[in-house]
């Protein structure tokens, strides 16, 4: 049986978040701790944004919206458990990371899925954890992207 071309960009297989520290006197960046996330990683949303501003005379009664910068968001929702609870997963690593992701500067995102692999340099910009009332409960951290010096906007 054949797969549909709608199923061949999906297979999250890893989501793997390494710190980053500028050094002082240059502002290079030098890696630390890098974890990949063995959780239930239940959802993962990467989305361009264009900030917009209006743009136009006050003579004009028209909008103007011109685009003044872009990038990227990141999400990663991971399903939260006891540990032990699920044969071979540990409990929610995001929670784990709250205050490693506060005390450093920069988190390199990767993720890869399909067969395809991305990745972008961003900074921890928060957590959410809603409380349902039916079913299963999660955790959400968001990373947005910086500017890391470079004309193709990814890091690697």
């Amino acid at each position: 049986m054949a797969v549909g071309l709608y199923a061949l960009g999906r297979h999250l297989t890893a989501v793997t978040l390494t710190t980053y520290t500028a050094t002082v006197n240059t502002g290079v960046l030098v890696p630390g701790v890098s974890v990949v996330i063995t959780g239930l990683v239940d959802e993962t949303d990467a989305e361009e944004t264009v900030d917009l501003e209006e743009i136009s005379p006050i003579t004009s009664a028209r909008r103007n919206k011109l685009g003044i910068s872009y990038g990227t968001r990141f999400d990663v929702v991971e399903i939260q458990t006891y540990p032990a609870f699920v044969a071979n997963v540990r409990g929610p690593q995001l929670l784990g990371l709250k205050s490693t992701f506060l005390a450093v500067g920069y988190v390199g995102v990767t993720y890869a899925f399909g067969g395809n692999v991305e990745s972008l340099l961003g900074i921890y910009a928060g957590m959410s954890r809603p409380i349902r009332g039916k079913g299963k409960q999660i955790v959400r951290a968001r990373f947005e992207e910086v500017d890391n010096g470079v004309d193709n906007w990814i890091f690697s």
